[in-house]
């Protein structure tokens, strides 16, 4: 199986995040599963819900991509805490829907990952 790309990851986080809650708790952190939602990397476990009382950063995981469902492993854990900051950061989001910061943070998501597949 070909794995998914760091561009097409960014784009189905971000089409996910239209439709579903993101994996916030009440007090506003992030956690990989909670009350049934997930964060951008919860949503790309096998078993988030292994994670559900954590607020682990993603560095503190040992061996994500053992983690990963497999269309998603082999990306560095600098693009995983990116896409995750993107999920986290209350800044990038308005009313559930990206704001305009959160827009631009996807354009430079994308350059950034465009052109550079090691990163």
């Amino acid at each position: 199986m070909v794995g998914l790309t760091k561009i097409q990851i960014i784009d189905e986080t971000v089409k996910y995040y239209k439709t579903h809650k993101r994996g916030l708790r009440k007090d506003g952190s992030c956690v990989y599963f909670y009350n049934n939602t997930k964060c951008a990397v919860g949503r790309c476990m096998i078993d988030p819900k292994g994670f559900k009382d954590s607020n682990t950063i993603v560095q503190e995981i040992t061996d994500l991509n053992s983690h990963l469902k497999p269309e998603y492993r082999g990306h560095s854990i600098s693009f995983w805490d990116d896409l995750q900051e993107l999920h986290d950061s209350p800044n990038y989001w308005v009313e559930g829907q990206l704001s305009e910061l959160g827009l631009q943070i996807i354009i430079e998501l994308k350059e950034k990952y465009s052109n550079n597949t090691l990163l």
